[in-house]
């Protein structure tokens, strides 16, 4: 009995957490995962900085649009600018080099009965380009002192095409008086010339001008009188025909 009791003694005591052990051991073979949200809490300290560093990124947002838009009216602002100097200098150079017509007029001196009166017109280009191509047409009118010149092309006149005119050359154009029916050239009546000597009428001349150059279509519309009393200073109503005396750009043809 003794000998049992030893055998059972030399097996010892089992250790009473080894199978609490062997419980909780977990074997870690590679293929673990883990899932979920992991969930922080920022420090009061760290969420100022990052709100003041968008505040100050907001900031420069703003400005750098603010600038972008300055540059932007800054670069149309002075596009227009060039723009304008640019169509100046063109125009300038254009009014510079460009064609110009004057007219001077030599009405009759000696005014008789018997024969037509005729008003000499003398185009002369006074500019640097050539004329291609001009186009005059005028009309002669005795006027009632009190009375304006009629300023009236659609009725008997004279015209004139001539090409080329070189600068400092002339063109001349004669507007003789013309019957306003059958448009050929007449005489003065005896009436007529009694009331131009005596102050009571006038002459008058007046037309356009288009001529073409390298630049484009140019025009001047002329007009000038004339009265032939050498006795008694005599004022006549012509003041449109001053007005009259204008020039310009593009084709008055189709316009008067």
């Amino acid at each position: 009995m003794s000998s049992q009791n030893k055998r059972a003694g030399n097996r010892g005591h089992s250790n009473p957490d080894k199978g609490a052990a062997e419980k909780h051991f977990c074997h870690w073979n590679g293929d673990a995962r883990v899932t979920g949200e992991i969930l922080t809490k920022s420090h009061p300290l760290d969420q100022e900085q990052e709100n003041a560093a968008c505040k100050e990124t907001a900031i420069r947002d703003k400005i750098r649009l603010v600038i972008e838009i300055l540059t932007l009216v800054i670069v149309t602002f002075y596009g227009g600018i060039t723009y304008l100097q640019w169509h100046d200098l063109r125009h300038n150079f254009q009014v510079d080099e460009r064609a110009w017509v004057k007219v001077n007029y030599q009405f009759p001196t000696n005014l008789k009965s018997d024969q037509t009166p005729v008003i000499e017109a003398t185009l002369t280009n006074i500019g640097k380009s050539i004329i291609s191509t001009s186009f005059s047409e005028g009309v002669f009118e005795i006027i009632n002192a009190g009375n304006p010149p009629s300023l009236n092309l659609s009725q008997a006149r004279t015209q004139l095409l001539h090409n080329p005119i070189f600068p400092m050359e002339v063109a001349i154009l004669d507007i003789p008086l013309l019957d306003k029916v059958n448009y050929k050239n007449r005489f003065l009546s005896p009436k007529e010339l009694e009331d131009l000597r005596a102050g009571r009428s006038y002459l008058a001349v007046f037309g356009i001008v288009q001529y073409f150059d390298q630049f484009g279509p140019h025009w001047y519309r002329f007009c000038a009188w004339h009265g032939y009393n050498q006795t008694v200073p005599v004022e006549f109503a012509a003041i449109n025909c001053v007005n009259w005396n204008q020039v310009g750009d593009g084709d008055l043809r189709t316009h008067h």
